[in-house]
């Protein structure tokens, strides 16, 4: 993961990193994936399974290890409380897989 400079320039990055933004919104929905991967697993595994292996659980792994080793500890309590007080009202992920579209 690369980083950002007081202006906004990447720094310290490879030519096909990935830039993470260190901001509550990350954590927000990096929770809500995390989340939703999790209440839909079941149904990935039987209508989409080869969506779930090959892009659903590399990209928790990944939202993992971002949110535990990348992200600022203090942007994280943030982002954890930010979710907890909206996630009710974030849409449904992974409909379109469920119902056996592009991705399934």
């Amino acid at each position: 993961i690369g980083r950002v400079d007081h202006i906004e320039n990447i720094i310290d990055s490879e030519p096909d990193s990935i830039i993470v933004l260190d901001t509550t919104e990350t954590v927000v929905n990096m929770l809500h994936y995390i989340n939703e991967a999790e209440h839909q697993r079941d149904a990935l595994i039987q209508c989409a399974l080869p969506f779930f292996e090959r892009t659903v659980l590399p990209n928790v792994e990944w939202m993992h290890y971002v949110l535990q080793q990348q992200l600022s500890p203090i942007v994280i309590r943030q982002g954890e409380s930010d979710y907890q007080q909206i996630k009710s009202v974030l849409p449904s992920l992974f409909a379109n897989e469920l119902r056996g579209g592009v991705g399934a």
